[in-house]
C-alpha cells in the first residue's frame, strides 16, 4: 500500500533527526536523497540492476565507511554484474558473493 507523500516525508525526517533508528524503504530512496552518517543498509532482495544496487548501498559511503547486507536466493544473474562492478571500482568482492558465484557456476 502506497503511503501519502506527507507520511513518507515525516518518516524520513524522524529518521534523519534520530527520533527513529530504523527506516524501511523502497527504491524511492535509492537516488537523490542524502542521509548523513548512515552506518548500515539492508537489502531484503536484489534490485533490478547493478546500478540500482550501487545507489542503494552507496548510502553507507557518503561520509564514512558503512556496511551493506543483501539477501538473495539461489542463482541470481545480477550477482555476476555486481561482482564485476565491485572489481572495476577496486572494491572488495565479499567471500559470500564469491561462494555464491562458484556454487551457481556463474563465471566471474
Amino acid at each position: 500500500m502506497k503511503k501519502p507523500q506527507h507520511v513518507r516525508e515525516e518518516a524520513l525526517a524522524e529518521f534523519r533527526s534520530h527520533k527513529v533508528s530504523v527506516l524501511c524503504a523502497t527504491d524511492v530512496l535509492e537516488r537523490g536523497i542524502d542521509i548523513k552518517d548512515l552506518d548500515y543498509v539492508i537489502n531484503l532482495d536484489l534490485p533490478i540492476n547493478a546500478i540500482t544496487y550501487i545507489h542503494r548501498i552507496g548510502r553507507t559511503g557518503r561520509i564514512t565507511q558503512g556496511y551493506a547486507t543483501t539477501f538473495f536466493a539461489g542463482n541470481e544473474p545480477l550477482l555476476y554484474e555486481i561482482a564485476k562492478m565491485l572489481r572495476e571500482n577496486n572494491e572488495e568482492v565479499p567471500e559470500t558473493l564469491k561462494a555464491a558465484l562458484a556454487a551457481n557456476r556463474v563465471a566471474d
